[in-house]
């Protein structure tokens, strides 16, 4: 299956491009966390980083793990959105010593979203693990914005949309390029080129809820004696994992 990430040398510097969903989907293998440290654990001796992303985000999971990585990286890494940063893909963007949007780019956060199979005290359970999980995502855009937390989560609430523009008004973003880059996202089913905002909040849409891709998705362990499978995620949830934006 063909890959939609790489990591290249070119002089002393690392380019990294995330152009895939976070974490493995029915029709993709995505950018897991365990396939992007076997990468990244290459390039460590790079001067600096420069992280590329255009991506509709995945599992919250292997986004948090990816973003962490990155993190221990912050001072040498600069971050650019060639098209769209969403869901757990936002939270990987943020971890830049700089973050810059391209021309007619976004930015979107929303709630972890998710699935639940069995009875009320599992649903329950699943409620209880996605609010907790959208509490600790909202800490790290306060943490990454001038939003303060109870901002953070009315954006989430609202799944909100930023244009490159915007981004840097609420402090996400340090600036924005004047090139116009025609980026697309390149998984399967999803495709998004010089978009409106609202061709690209529909084809968001409509690629997690056709099973192309995997939410973010929060999983708790089922209650003892009762079969079934749960998962939660930021966004409609396919498979195993836990999605947030």
């Amino acid at each position: 299956m063909r890959q939609w990430y790489e990591i290249t040398m070119k002089g002393e510097v690392a380019e990294i491009s995330v152009f895939d969903q976070i974490g493995a989907g029915f029709f993709s293998d995505g950018v897991t966390a365990e396939s992007f440290k076997k990468e990244l654990d290459g390039v460590k001796g790079a001067s600096s980083i420069r992280l590329l992303i255009n991506s509709p985000g995945g599992s919250v999971f292997d986004g948090m793990a990816i973003r962490n990585m990155l993190l221990e990286h912050r001072e040498k890494l600069d971050v650019e959105v060639f098209g769209l940063a969403a869901s757990a893909a936002s939270l990987i963007a943020l971890t830049g010593r700089s973050l810059t949007m391209h021309d007619g780019t976004f930015l979107m956060v929303h709630n972890p979203m998710g699935m639940t199979m069995g009875n009320q005290h599992d649903h329950q359970k699943t409620a209880e693990s996605l609010e907790t999980m959208a509490t600790e995502v909202a800490r790290i855009y306060e943490k990454h914005s001038d939003l303060d937390i109870h901002e953070a989560q009315e954006a989430m609430d609202d799944e909100t949309w930023y244009t490159a523009e915007q981004a840097v008004e609420a402090g996400f973003a340090t600036a924005v390029s004047e090139e116009k880059v025609a980026a697309m996202i390149n998984g399967p089913g999803l495709a998004i080129l010089d978009m409106s905002l609202e061709a690209a909040q529909e084809a968001w849409r409509s690629w997690t809820s056709t099973g192309f891709g995997r939410a973010d998705a929060v999983v708790t362990p089922p209650t003892q004696g009762v079969e079934h499978d749960q998962s939660a995620s930021a966004g409609p949830a396919h498979g195993d994992g836990v999605t947030p934006e």
